[in-house]
């Protein structure tokens, strides 16, 4: 079977997929322009998994918002105080064998260290990281959430990060992955926000992170939705 994700040719034979992305994907040019922001790991896992994101091998840095589940009323209230308060918080959750931040209610899922100085010192890079990078060059800020149930969130946060930046060489993105009932006013939206629902079912919100195949009905389009908007802002920034 043979399926195209944008420009990128998958061919799958026996449930295994073979991807044309690494000889054909300008992965130098886009490296570090595109920042994941909540609320959980899709944003670094698809757009990695797609070739649109390079990798870490590749000379991709890692940010603070890209491997966490984080409730995204807890994302404005972060970068307004600078990560002040960031690590005061912090406890490891022996049952779940990875760390929390209590106040922000924080989950490093895939961050299973048990040593509190080496996972402090982790995000310590990747906070500098994200802080330089906005200063630096012109990125993309791409937040996924399921259902948003207020516009004023992504507002707050789109001015946090004008602050923080003190330019205007970034662009928000916002993809609210929806069911049928729930939608915004986009008229109250910053028309500065790149804002888009995506209609999704529960068996693609709960399974996303599995390989997308036709067992998974309708993961392939939902995904391939994502990337196709994702590539179309990259390309006009």
């Amino acid at each position: 079977m043979i399926r195209k994700l944008g420009n990128k040719l998958l061919i799958k034979v026996f449930n295994i997929k073979i991807t044309l992305k690494n000889y054909l994907s300008n992965e130098v040019s886009i490296k570090n322009k595109l920042i994941p922001l909540g609320t959980n790991c899709y944003v670094r896992f698809k757009l990695s998994q797609y070739g649109v994101k390079p990798k870490k091998n590749k000379g991709e840095l890692s940010f603070p918002f890209d491997l966490s589940r984080i409730p995204i009323e807890e994302i404005p209230k972060i970068l307004k105080n600078n990560f002040a308060d960031y690590f005061d918080n912090i406890e490891y959750s022996v049952n779940n064998q990875h760390w929390i931040n209590t106040k922000y209610k924080i989950l490093y899922i895939h961050d299973k260290t048990k040593e509190k100085s080496e996972f402090i010192t982790r995000y310590k890079n990747r906070i500098n990281n994200f802080n330089k990078i906005l200063k630096l060059k012109k990125v993309i800020l791409i937040t996924t959430v399921r259902n948003l149930e207020s516009e004023k969130i992504i507002n707050d946060i789109y001015e946090a990060l004008t602050k923080k930046a003190c330019n205007d060489n970034f662009k928000y993105v916002v993809c609210n992955f929806i069911n049928t009932e729930k939608k915004l006013d986009t008229s109250k939206i910053n028309q500065n926000i790149k804002y888009k629902e995506i209609l999704c079912n529960e068996n693609y919100w709960n399974n996303w992170w599995q390989t997308e195949n036709d067992c998974l009905k309708n993961n392939y389009e939902i995904t391939k939705e994502f990337i196709d908007y994702i590539k179309e802002i990259s390309n006009q920034f």
